[in-house]
């Protein structure tokens, strides 16, 4: 082991005039180590042993001197985990894991430390561990491994690219030192440390790190009316400068500034201007030394304010909003939220629904709130006509693109409280905040559910945050490139504590200011468990009903499993791989009954908890995806492409979970094969043509969603997790074709539902053992739904047996 005890290895701001330096090993000499600026203008003092608490929380060990190792976390941290009703405890290279029968002994306990916090710990001697090194995570009775903190000093990743902590013994709180700036705040500047020491002096930068993430203020931020004076308030923790520049119009070049005060926070800062600024335009400019790695001020940048309420453009400028001057809005008081079991989502994007609907409008509001309004105010409308009770939009958040012309998806937001400039009317007015509004409120009065589809794993460019403090709101690689996780270019860092409270505060800002109903986080994993936890007690202290949908993977990793803990739904990537595939004749029975029971064996603790979906917004569309025809061009589909589609409405419709459609799939939308279409407006947009062309197949899904909604329905709409035996599988020696009982155990009543289907080109007899043959109602085919009854005699019941034709499929009730 290389390196000696006076060997900086990291050194971090903590907060305003505070730091903690960490050495390579252990001091163990008389009297401090000999640490000292490398650079003018900071100068120390009261060099200090860091206390075995703070080390513990942010390194999850610490070491007395005895040689006890104490394992440390902080429940606060994890409110996912319930440290009492599903003890965690320490899991290592040193005890298999947590697998070696000795899991009792390493339960964490709660101590109360002196500022009162708890600490839950567990004290094991040094030779428990059997080594000086080793690698650990912590880990509930019910298996749920808790994510190391990201700012941990002391995270490594194993050989399958997973993350923990490390321990060495030769690093106890004794290699930790916290110590104080004599004059200024110190981390707004650029300061090394280093040691007197020749053989040791390396100067080590001091950047933001353990608790500086923990710097908040709770203030209201943005500009705020108070008092008969607009105050505008920003959160920028290194700055040296901070002002507010108002300007007449959205395109003026030059504006009026005013210089903010730092607080005493020494975090946030503050201008108050005379009178009621409400309809003004502003910008942000933020101010500071850049240290090449962690800041990237740009004194002479305009900044949209990221607690700006509405924008008149992508980039700005904000607008002020006096919300008390917002009119008075009462909900529709027919409208309740369906219940998450009730749910049948349509996912669309708010232009590919208007572009070629079927009405007059003017073009100003074809592209935008007003246009979707009107569409769904229409009589016959296809989204009423569909069926589907909650409509989940496409982001409608402000995004980056430049004109009102361009064409995106709205993955790459610039601010998280203002609708979207492109979709309104008069944005420079603000309109946009009423015309969402009525938007959302036209979609109550027809009974359906606004979810709108959220993206805080990153941001849009530029990214306004960055100029405000890069590593608080990002995380960063070590040559200062911020990390992309999500593919996009950045990652948010959820983990600070003013992220996720600008994350609560604009879905909540959606929720009371424009009464939606739910949110689909994307690329949810970069969040973390942690912070969706946070999230969810949020949002459900405000709307108790909220939908809250993760989808739970990401370039980094996948938490679908960890959801349970959680309130949320996730979208069921294996769901939407499977049934194309099963589709194909490539699947089995076995794979058919775990997806149609909502995967309830492993993934989901509760019925609707797995979104069901073989089509989104993402990839290719459902027809190309699986036609016949090549280079995936379901333009024009063939035969079986249309049999496997109705096949799939089926399995969608009678699977346990949430079913989810893609605009347009019922009338086999076609994107010519393409497959990643974000900035294609044309291609995107719904071509309502098809929706006469392939007519049969559209009521085709409106009626297996009737059947749903249905009180028959009810037998897959499940509140509470069935038994084991609520469903029954009865599988094809052979071939993956296969029929499946629902309410097999009758544990909801008499009433009994028996799905067939068989994916093949050849038709199948399914064999029905031990099957009661009396009183069963054909209800579908392939081709038909009825309630009153089919009559084609595939159901031999003397022979209990089921006989499907090729690519076929079908349904039977028993009352």
């Amino acid at each position: 082991m290389s390196g000696t005890p006076t060997e900086i290895t990291h050194a971090y701001w903590l907060a305003p005039g505070l730091g903690c330096v960490f050495l390579h090993k252990d001091w163990s000499e008389e009297g401090l180590p000999p640490i000292v600026p490398a650079s003018n203008g900071l100068r120390l003092k009261n060099l200090r042993p860091a206390p075995e608490d703070f080390i513990g929380r942010f390194c999850g060990y610490y070491q007395r001197g005895d040689g006890t190792v104490v394992f440390c976390q902080e429940a606060e941290r994890h409110p996912q985990t319930d440290f009492e009703c599903t003890p965690v405890r320490v899991a290592g290279s040193f005890n298999d894991w947590g697998r070696d029968g000795t899991e009792d002994d390493w339960i964490l306990e709660p101590r109360e430390t002196e500022d009162g916090r708890l600490l839950w710990e567990r004290a094991v001697p040094l030779e428990r561990l059997g080594e000086e090194e080793a690698q650990y995570r912590f880990v509930s009775s019910e298996w749920h491994w808790l994510r190391p903190l990201d700012c941990a000093p002391n995270l490594v990743c194993d050989d399958a690219g997973i993350t923990n902590y490390h321990f060495n013994a030769r690093r106890s709180q004794d290699h930790a030192f916290f110590f104080n700036v004599d004059g200024g705040r110190g981390m707004d500047g650029k300061h090394y440390l280093t040691c007197r020491r020749p053989q040791d002096h390396r100067d080590v930068l001091i950047v933001p790190g353990l608790s500086f993430y923990d710097l908040s203020t709770d203030l209201p931020l943005g500009a705020r009316i108070e008092r008969k004076k607009t105050v505008f308030r920003v959160f920028a923790p290194r700055a040296r400068k901070v002002w507010i520049e108002l300007v007449g119009t959205p395109d003026a070049k030059t504006g009026k500034r005013h210089s903010m005060s730092l607080l005493d926070d020494q975090l946030t800062w503050e201008v108050r201007l005379w009178g009621n600024h409400h309809g003004g335009y502003y910008y942000l400019i933020v101010e500071g030394e850049n240290d090449g790695i962690t800041t990237a001020f740009e004194g002479d940048r305009r900044l949209l304010d990221p607690w700006a309420l509405a924008t008149a453009g992508p980039y700005g400028p904000g607008i002020v909003v006096d919300t008390g001057r917002l009119p008075r809005r009462e909900p529709v008081a027919s409208f309740h939220p369906p219940h998450p079991r009730d749910l049948v989502i349509l996912e669309g994007h708010v232009r590919d629904l208007t572009a070629h609907a079927p009405i007059a409008l003017p073009d100003e509001q074809r592209d935008g709130f007003r246009g979707l309004q009107k569409w769904l105010e229409t009589d016959g409308n296809y989204v009423q006509e569909l069926g589907v009770n909650a409509l989940e939009l496409q982001p409608v958040h402000q995004f980056d693109s430049a004109t009102r012309e361009e064409y995106h998806w709205g993955y790459m937001a610039t601010n998280f409280f203002s609708p979207c400039c492109h979709y309104a009317g008069d944005p420079a007015k603000a309109s946009q905040i009423e015309e969402f509004r009525d938007l959302v409120a036209a979609c109550h009065r027809m009974g359906l559910a606004v979810i709108i589809d959220v993206v805080y794993n990153h941001v849009g460019e530029p990214p306004f945050l960055a100029f405000i403090d890069k590593q608080y709101y990002f995380h960063v690689e070590d040559d200062g490139e911020l990390t992309n996780w999500s593919g996009t270019g950045n990652t948010l860092r959820a983990e600070s504590a003013m992220s996720r409270r600008l994350i609560i505060e604009s879905l909540i800002h959606f929720i009371e200011t424009y009464d939606v109903d739910g949110f689909r986080f994307d690329l949810a994993e970069l969040l973390s468990l942690e912070a969706l936890k946070e999230i969810e007690d949020a949002l459900k202290s405000v709307k108790e009903t909220i939908i809250l949908i993760a989808e739970p993977w990401s370039f980094r990793g996948n938490i679908a499993w960890e959801l349970r803990n959680t309130g949320f739904s996730f979208w069921n990537d294996g769901f939407r791989e499977f049934v194309p595939s099963y589709l194909r004749g490539e699947g089995d029975a076995g794979g058919l009954s775990y997806f149609m029971k909502g995967c309830l064996d492993h993934l989901s603790a509760w019925p609707s908890q797995s979104i069901n979906y073989v089509e989104s917004h993402d990839d290719r569309c459902w027809i190309d995806k699986i036609t016949e025809n090549p280079e995936h061009n379901g333009s024009d589909p063939t035969e079986a492409d249309i049999h496997r589609t109705h096949l799939l409405v089926a399995i969608l419709m009678c699977s346990i979970g949430t079913p989810m459609l893609s605009a347009g799939q019922d009338f086999l939308r076609s994107k010519g094969g393409r497959n990643n279409t974000y900035l294609e407006g044309e291609v995107n947009a719904l071509d309502y043509g098809r929706l006469e062309r392939f007519a049969a197949s559209h009521s085709y899904f409106k009626q297996w969603i009737a059947f749903r909604n249905s009180d028959w329905g009810a037998l897959l709409r499940l509140s509470d997790r069935p038994s084991d035996n609520y469903v029954r599988l009865f599988p094809v020696d052979g071939v993956s074709a296969a029929a499946l009982m629902f309410n097999a155990d009758r544990s909801r009543g008499n009433a009994q539902l028996l799905f067939g289907i068989n994916p093949h080109p050849d038709p199948v007899t399914v064999p029905l053992n031990d099957f009661e043959p009396d009183r069963w109602l054909e209800v579908a085919g392939r081709e038909s739904f009825n309630f009153h009854g089919l009559r084609n005699g595939r159901l031999k019941k003397g022979e209990c047996r089921l006989e499907l034709g090729p690519l076929d499929c079908g349904l039977w009730m028993r009352e």
